[in-house]
């Protein structure tokens, strides 16, 4: 298990799903909390991301950036802006 301590550590070392994980307990949110934030229909999805049984797209990704309150780049490691376009991430 990688805690919030760790996950600042080591941050340029963890996997997207990790992150959306760090993040959700960070602000203290439960899946169903995160789910809501979304819009989504089940909260079950939440946890089918944060165990990478699930991939995901740019609107996705857009979409969870935005729920947990940081910038798309914070799940690549990327110091520079991106955005989400057809459903594609464009660094900028």
């Amino acid at each position: 298990m990688v805690t919030t301590q760790h996950a600042r550590k080591y941050n340029a070392f963890m996997f997207v799903h990790e992150k959306i994980k760090i993040r959700r307990i960070e602000l203290g949110l439960t899946m169903t909390d995160l789910a809501d934030r979304m819009r989504l229909y089940n909260h079950a999805v939440i946890g089918f991301y944060e165990n990478a049984k699930q991939t995901h797209g740019g609107h996705t990704i857009s979409k969870l950036a935005t729920a947990l309150d940081v910038p798309i780049g914070y799940f690549f490691d990327l110091k520079v802006a991106c955005s989400v376009r057809n459903n594609r991430i464009w660094v900028k």
